[in-house]
C-alpha cells in the first residue's frame, strides 16, 4: 500500500466514524454501553490515545511514554493499558474528547503525509494499517448493544 492509498483508507474510516458519531445523541456518547462500562466517549479517547502512540512512534519517541503509561503496566499488556486509559480519561466531557482526538488524529496525518514512501513500507502493517480496521470496529460494534474492543492496538 503506498501512502496516497493509506491517507485515503485513514479519511474513508475517519469520515464513517465521525458520520456514525454525529447520528449519536451526546447521552448514547457518554453512557457506559459495553460490559466493561466503557461508553462510546471512552472508546473514542482510547483510540486518540492509541494515535497519539503512533506520532510517538514516527517521532522515535517510546508509544507508552507518550501515553503515560509506566513501565509495568506496559509490560502488564494491553488489557492493563487501555484500563488505565479509560479510567483517566473517563471523566472528560465529550467535547474535550473530540478536541484532542481530532488533534491528535491531524498530527498523526501530517506525520504520515510527510513520510517517504521507502520509510512508510518499512513500517509493519501492524503499527499504521491496523488504524484503519480498528476505528471501523468502533463504528460497527457502537451500533450493537454492547461494546466489543479486542486488543488490536499495540501492533
Amino acid at each position: 500500500m503506498n501512502k496516497a492509498e493509506l491517507l485515503d483508507q485513514i479519511q474513508a474510516s475517519w469520515d464513517e466514524t465521525n458520520a456514525f458519531l454525529a447520528m449519536l445523541s451526546t447521552g448514547q456518547k457518554t453512557q457506559p454501553t459495553d460490559a466493561g462500562g466503557w461508553s462510546v466517549k471512552d472508546h473514542v479517547m482510547h483510540l486518540a490515545i492509541w494515535e497519539d502512540g503512533l506520532t510517538a512512534l514516527l517521532d522515535k519517541q517510546l508509544r507508552r511514554e507518550r501515553m503515560d503509561i509506566d513501565e509495568a503496566t506496559w509490560k502488564s499488556g494491553d488489557d492493563a493499558i487501555n484500563a488505565v486509559i479509560q479510567k483517566r480519561y473517563q471523566d472528560l466531557a465529550w467535547d474535550e474528547v473530540e478536541g484532542r482526538w481530532q488533534a491528535i488524529h491531524n498530527t498523526l496525518l501530517k506525520q504520515i503525509d510527510g513520510l517517504s514512501e521507502e520509510t512508510l513500507q518499512s513500517l509493519t502493517r501492524n503499527t499504521i494499517q491496523s488504524h484503519p480496521a480498528h476505528v471501523r470496529l468502533l463504528v460497527t460494534s457502537a451500533a450493537r448493544p454492547t461494546i466489543i474492543m479486542p486488543n488490536m492496538c499495540r501492533g
